[in-house]
């Protein structure tokens, strides 16, 4: 008589049944602490760029609702094109772009 084969399933754990595969959840925790500096910045940044641009609180609060909404659209194209192109090629076009503008950002 053969001897039973052993057939054993992985494990499922808490993350895997709210939908977080585990080939994501590197993804997910990045995007999370990315969003959480990203909240933090806009508020502490605001007085700052006021008191560079001699501006008023109208100007400043455009110039961040402006960069808000380029983060809207770079995170629905990120996205389009890794199913386009691949995940690996859209992250490091998107490195490229932000050391650009965060140089520029500097200067």
């Amino acid at each position: 008589m053969r001897a039973a084969m052993s057939t054993t399933t992985p494990r499922e754990t808490f993350l895997d049944r709210i939908g977080i595969p585990h080939s994501l959840r590197w993804g997910f925790l990045g995007v999370l602490v990315f969003m959480t500096g990203n909240g933090t910045e806009s508020n502490f940044i605001s007085p700052h760029i006021e008191a560079v641009l001699g501006s008023p609180e109208a100007t400043v609060a455009t110039i961040i609702a402006g960069y808000s909404l380029a983060v809207l659209v770079a995170s629905y194209l990120s996205g389009a094109l890794a199913d386009l192109w691949g995940p690996r090629r859209v992250m490091t076009l998107g490195v490229v772009v932000w050391v650009v503008f965060e140089v520029l950002f500097l200067l």
